[in-house]
Order: C-alpha cells, then sequence, then structure tokens
C-alpha cells in the first residue's frame, strides 16, 4: 500500500488521466452499445419516405453507413481481443535475466 500511495504521491495528475481513461472507455462502450441497439433493433427499415408512417422513415444512405461502421467496429474489437489472448508477453527470469514466455 505504501508503494501505491509513493506513486500517486509523485505524480498527482496520474490518478486523474487513469480516472479520465476509464471515464472515456466506459462512454465509448455505452455508445457502442446503444447503438447496436438502435441499429439493429429496427434492421431492415423503411427506406420508402412516402408511405403511411413517415417517422418511420430512415435514409438509406446514413442507415447504411451506421450499420456498417458498426459492423466493422465490431469486427476490429474481435480482431483486437484474439489478437491480444494470442500474444505472450515476455518477462524477464530473476535468475540469470533470461526471457521466458508467460501465459
Amino acid at each position: 500500500a505504501s508503494q501505491t500511495t509513493m506513486i500517486w504521491d509523485e505524480n498527482p495528475h496520474s490518478l486523474s488521466a487513469t480516472l479520465n481513461l476509464l471515464s472515456e472507455t466506459m462512454n465509448l462502450y455505452l455508445f457502442i452499445f446503444t447503438g447496436s441497439i438502435v441499429i439493429y433493433s429496427i434492421y431492415e427499415p423503411n427506406y420508402d419516405k412516402t408511405t403511411a408512417q413517415p417517422d418511420l422513415y430512415c435514409n438509406k444512405a446514413f442507415y447504411l453507413c451506421a450499420f456498417w461502421l458498426t459492423n466493422v467496429t465490431y469486427m476490429l474489437l474481435a480482431l483486437l481481443f484474439l489478437s491480444c489472448c494470442c500474444c505472450r508477453q515476455r518477462e524477464p527470469d530473476s535468475d540469470n535475466e533470461t526471457q521466458t514466455l508467460v501465459r
């Protein structure tokens, strides 16, 4: 506990930066989750503006752009997750300073 206190005392902005990063990450997850609900819940919306219910109309270009950007975001997140899971970190061995693989 004293090491943690010493780290925060030496750099008072690191706690603020950590909390800011956590807040931004949570906002990003909420934004993606909320957008996914909106986009996927109305999948294949009405693109015809002249229907009896004009409130349910979606611009085709905007909707398809949002739909595919969301899909690409999920694909990139999956790729990032898989690459992080497949990569191994190297950690120095305490005895002879050689590199060992850590799973």
